[in-house]
């Protein structure tokens, strides 16, 4: 790769366009210079500051959440060294661009994703989503203040808002009704990986991705304490869980050699603005192959990804299914547990009954020797009744 220059990266980010891989080609560039992550965070924030527009904003954030997912296993440099520009981020955004709802919507997911995988703590979240909270109280008082501006303007028009109002909320025949149109579900759609935030590829290997991440979702909200297993329910074996957990280790999505081969695919395959630079038929033979090789590479790799999303939901279920198992084992073992404890507490009241017992007992030490010839023989029966 090339040498790392701050003038290098002010250009790199300011011809970033908002395809998946512009921002993997950036990501990989910024992660393989590391050493300079603060510098690079500095300059980052610098640069989207500098930005007129707020998708051009929105496309270095999309940026940073790359390269803070994809860099974790080699270090928490950048996902440190961000915290401050991306605060100053979100700040800017929802103060500068208060109107554009759909950025902001983007922006909301971002944080979402960052909060399922736990990719920040609590603390930091929280101080991101802070700005997204004031942003939205801010939005009610306005909303307020103009519904108060347009009572004051139209007087005569005050009952008529408030039985507006109120047909709104009861439906027009004077009964509770459902809301008339469908809610924007743009703000509540699950939130994508930073592989998939611009993804409009293949249709199955999206619905894939939904359903594996409501999987996961489902997995981890299953309420196990109330769960009852069926009879035939077979729980996995330790050994097949062990084999699909390691399957995964070498993952198509951390193969480093394939998405470094993407990340270097010359720019002419992608941007179809270069067309018009073609003048020969020796040039365009050389981009038709240079293309159909591309899309050999990525339609190979998106293969792989296929059967990578199949075998993380079929493991998603045998964990699901090894933690329902492991769950009701210990549910079992804590019966037990109540029932020896009962008994043990039986036990130590008969051991304490006991030895009151024992201690009400005359002392043998102090009862006089009849093993001597002190004590005459005892009377027999017939003594007894003589006398």
């Amino acid at each position: 790769m090339s040498t790392f220059s701050e003038e290098s990266l002010v250009k790199r980010l300011k011809e970033l366009n908002q395809t998946q891989q512009a921002i993997e080609t950036l990501s990989l560039w910024l992660i393989h210079h590391r050493k300079h992550h603060k510098r690079i965070a500095e300059v980052w924030m610098k640069t989207l500051l500098d930005l007129e527009k707020a998708s051009r904003k929105l496309t270095l954030l999309y940026l940073a959440n790359d390269v803070i997912q994809n860099s974790k296993r080699k270090g928490p440099e950048f996902s440190t060294s961000f915290i401050d520009p991306l605060d100053a981020a979100f700040r800017h955004m929802y103060t500068v661009h208060p109107a554009e709802e759909k950025i902001l919507s983007s922006i909301g997911r971002i944080l979402s994703i960052w909060k399922d995988r736990r990719i920040y703590d609590e603390a930091v979240i929280g101080r991101f989503e802070k700005h997204k909270t004031q942003h939205q109280k801010l939005q009610q008082e306005k909303s307020k203040a103009s519904d108060k501006d347009n009572s004051i303007q139209n007087p005569n028009s005050h009952n008529n808002g408030d039985q507006k109002r109120a047909r709104k909320s009861l439906g027009d025949s004077g009964a509770p009704s459902s809301p008339t149109a469908p809610p924007d579900h743009s703000t509540h759609k699950k939130p994508r990986t930073s592989l998939s935030v611009s993804f409009n590829g293949d249709a199955n290997l999206g619905e894939k991705i939904a359903q594996f991440q409501s999987n996961q979702k489902g997995s981890r909200s299953s309420n196990f304490e109330a769960d009852v297993l069926p009879e035939d329910f077979k729980p996995p074996e330790h050994n097949e869980v062990i084999r699909a957990i390691l399957a995964l280790e070498n993952a198509s999505s951390t193969d480093a050699v394939v998405r470094e081969k993407i990340a270097s695919l010359p720019r002419e395959v992608s941007d179809a603005a270069l067309l018009q630079k073609v003048n020969d038929q020796h040039t365009l033979d050389s981009l038709r192959k240079q293309v159909e090789d591309a899309c050999n590479l990525l339609n190979a790799y998106n293969g792989d990804l296929d059967k990578e999303i199949t075998a993380r939901g079929k493991l998603a279920t045998i964990l699901h299914d090894f933690r329902r198992y492991n769950a009701h084992k210990m549910r079992e073992a804590e019966k037990e547990l109540e029932v020896y404890k009962q008994k043990l507490s039986s036990a130590i009241q008969v051991r304490d009954e006991v030895r009151r017992h024992a201690n009400k007992l005359p002392d043998m030490s102090k009862l006089p020797n009849v093993q001597g010839s002190r004590l005459g023989p005892l009377p027999t029966a017939g003594d007894l009744f003589t006398k």
